[in-house]
This record gives structure tokens, sequence and C-alpha cells, in this order.
């Protein structure tokens, strides 16, 4: 006498289990890097606004301290600066922030 054991409905539902797991993981993974994209993409537009200001306001010192002033400055450059702009009371940073329509960002002027 055979003994039949019936676990055909308990593998099914088990790989439907894996299969919607697997699925969510894989949404959960793509929502993860692009969050992590868009937070690179922020500390860099950060970093540069930051070094932009800082190189303003030490200009605004040395012109109040008057002639002969000398200051030395410190300023971290994110890589995704294209150019920079110094002249007469303007400073500035032309950024590349890679996007859906992949444009430059005008230069950030202070």
């Amino acid at each position: 006498m055979a003994l039949r054991i019936k676990t055909r409905g308990k593998a099914q539902s088990s790989v439907e289990y894996v299969t919607i797991l697997g699925f969510l993981l894989l949404m959960i993974f793509v929502l993860f890097m692009q969050a992590s994209q868009d937070v690179g993409n922020k500390i860099r537009d950060t970093t540069a606004l930051s070094a932009v200001e800082k190189i303003s306001s030490l200009a605004n010192e040395v012109y109040r301290l008057g002639p002969g002033t000398k200051l030395h400055v410190w300023v971290d450059i994110p890589p995704n600066v294209q150019a920079s702009l110094v002249s007469g009371n303007e400073v500035g940073l032309k950024i590349y922030i890679p996007d859906a329509y992949d444009y430059p960002m005008p230069y950030m002027a202070i």
C-alpha cells in the first residue's frame, strides 16, 4: 500500500510567496538606488553653494579690511563643477547635474 503525500498546493504557494518577495525586494532596491542618487546630487549641490558663499564672504571681508589684505581659504569643490567664474564682484560655479533632460545648471553666483 503506497502512501500518497499531497504537497503540490503548499509548494505552489511557497513559489508564489518567494516570487512576490523577490519582486518587492527588487522594487525596494530600485527605490533605494534612486533616493541614494538624489541625495548624492543634493550633497554635491550644497558643497558647491557652500564654496561659492565662503569665497564670496571672504572677498567681502578682504574688501572691508582694505588694500594689502590677504586671506587664505580652503573650499571643497565637488567633481561635477564644469567651470568657475571670478570676475569683479561676481563669484560662481557652473555645475553639471545629471537629470532626465541632462542639461547643465547655470552659474551659482553670489
